[in-house]
């Protein structure tokens, strides 16, 4: 009578993957990359970029017709400016989002009363 063979004690093989379709079976479940641990954190890092996206989304439509007045004000006051449309815009957003929201005067007003905001809000936009 032979004896059965035991498995090498320095044996590494996992054994969930023996029977019925082994690895194979075990990789298609998981998909086309054949990575469970990998599908799960695409599906976390999609849910978190969209997650940011809708927050962006919702602190752009978060502007009042206050803040859209001021802001539109900035941009008649900057139309001249040797800069891009965009770089004036995202000036005009950023200085308006730092000022209080019962400031009475307008951007290029207190804009001249607040140079470190300002320098910030530039540096911001890409202003040069």
């Amino acid at each position: 009578m032979q004896a059965e063979a035991s498995p090498p004690v320095n044996d590494r093989s996992n054994r969930r993957f023996d029977g019925p379709g082994g690895r194979d079976a075990y990789r298609s479940a998981a998909g086309p990359g054949g990575n469970r641990r990998g599908s799960t954190m695409k599906l976390k890092l999609s849910a978190l970029l969209l997650a940011g996206g809708v927050l962006a989304n919702a602190s752009a439509f978060a502007q009042s017709a206050d803040d859209k007045k001021w802001i539109n004000q900035c941009l008649s006051d900057n139309k001249d400016a040797k800069v891009a449309a965009s770089v004036v815009s995202t000036y005009c957003t950023c200085m308006n989002g730092k000022m209080s929201d019962n400031e009475t005067r307008s951007i290029t007003q207190w804009e001249k009363a607040n140079p470190n905001a300002r320098k910030a809000c530039e540096q911001e936009a890409g202003w040069s």
